[in-house]
């Protein structure tokens, strides 16, 4: 989990309680399929939008774009694949399915690296017990 540096610390703790499950909820079920959690970082997050594709960057760890989904037929616009009520418990607006341009994190704990795949956006509340 990277936590942007102008958390305090208090935000940092409350968020790894809700995250690792700890606080119940929705987390919980999913803290199982965990095996070796990592430990929160406090990093520095830059999020952007250019030219409609969507960039999130932690320097030197993550790097991450999304696009509009191309339409297959040559000239017209891309598709609009906003999905309203989709079924994941956190999503409380529409969701804009995309398609990633760049998902790659290089995290000393874990790296890979993806292109061309799904990426949802969409904004989210959460609030816990």
């Amino acid at each position: 989990m990277y936590l942007d540096e102008r958390a305090s610390q208090d935000q940092a703790e409350a968020l790894g309680t809700i995250l690792s499950g700890q606080a119940g909820g929705w987390f919980e079920p999913f803290s199982g399929l965990i095996a070796n959690p990592l430990d929160p970082k406090k990093v520095t997050i830059s999020f952007e939008i250019v030219d409609g594709e969507h960039r999130i960057t932690v320097p030197g760890l993550l790097e991450a774009g999304t696009e509009r989904i191309p339409n297959p037929i040559p000239g017209l616009p891309p598709l609009d694949t906003t999905v309203n009520d989709m079924v994941v418990p956190f999503f409380t607006d529409p969701v804009h399915v995309r398609r990633s341009t760049t998902l790659k994190l290089t995290d000393p704990n874990m790296s890979f690296e993806y292109a061309g795949q799904s990426a949802n956006i969409s904004q989210f509340e959460y609030s816990g017990p």
